[in-house]
């Protein structure tokens, strides 16, 4: 009876195992880039594609004091999975997991890092004897690339009667570096921002 009884505590104990082993795990931290320590409050949603290009939701969890997430993932017929990270005030990360990638027989360890947002803000104002002649030429030297409410680096120009602002976004703790040319002059004026966390920095540029 008790050889009985270990044989069968023997065959449950194998099928567990058999059955973790087909879960993936995918875990890591998150971590701030610009304030030091762990991304505290960020929120990861994953998501799975499926094999034929189907996207799905699967869960999402919020990061604690340490900047850790895990998942445990059933082992299927996936393509990749997507993890959406965001915190407000933050640049939001999208990292694709391929599915191949993935070791069902150990932790499959992800760590990421993210910046504080920053923008500057050009205040424009031509407050002068207007010439439709008049071109006020500004040139982005450096700054966050690749975001929705990232500015393109290069020249713009704003003719005639100007009386605007636009703001660009970038990382926390740099110098945002620009150019501007007066109208009507071949002078080049060289200045720069040093940005701070979710604060924005204001240049005023009146002729």
């Amino acid at each position: 009876m008790k050889k009985l009884l270990l044989l069968l505590i023997l065959f449950f104990l194998s099928i567990s195992c058999k059955k973790e082993a087909l879960d993936f795990v995918i875990k890591g931290t998150v971590s701030d880039d610009s304030l030091g320590g762990a991304l505290v409050g960020a929120k990861i949603d994953l998501y799975v594609t499926k094999a034929g290009g189907n996207q799905a939701f699967l869960e999402s969890v919020t990061l604690g004091e340490n900047g850790s997430y895990s998942f445990s993932i059933p082992r299927d017929k996936d393509e990749q999975f997507d993890l959406i990270i965001e915190k407000d005030g933050y640049f939001s990360l999208n990292e694709t997991i391929l599915f191949s990638s993935l070791s069902a027989s150990e932790d499959n360890v992800y760590n990421y890092s993210t910046t504080a947002k920053s923008y500057v803000t050009f205040v424009l104002l031509n407050d002068g004897a207007v010439d439709a002649q008049d071109v006020l030429k500004i040139q982005k030297l450096n700054g966050k690339q690749g975001c929705e409410e990232c500015c393109d680096l290069g020249f713009e120009y704003f003719n005639g009667a100007v009386d605007e602002s636009f703001s660009c976004v970038t990382d926390a703790y740099t110098n945002y570096k620009f150019i501007y040319w007066l109208p009507g002059g071949q002078e080049a004026f060289y200045d720069s921002i040093y940005t701070l966390p979710f604060q924005t920095s204001v240049f005023n540029i009146t002729y």
